[in-house]
């Protein structure tokens, strides 16, 4: 799945989904399916997955924050 993020601040201004490790990224975020889910929902925050462990995120810090703000706006309240 690709995702365009217009304004994004990495190269390729877009979000590629998938199982797996890939062959390129600028982030990468891994964790297991309940805590995805945790967070999804909103049960969960993003920094106490990453501060419990369940959740890591590695690569460029610009693209990291660009996911992670697309994942905060995808899992908040309207």
């Amino acid at each position: 799945m690709v995702v365009p993020l217009p304004g994004a601040g990495c190269c390729r201004r877009a979000l590629r989904a998938g199982v797996g490790r890939p062959a390129q990224s600028h982030a990468a975020l891994t964790t297991d399916d309940d805590t995805l889910h945790a967070v999804a929902i909103g049960k969960l925050s993003i920094a106490d997955a990453v501060e419990s462990g369940d959740l890591r995120l590695d690569g460029d810090p610009q693209a990291i924050a660009g996911l992670t703000g697309l994942i905060q706006a995808l899992t908040s309240s309207p």
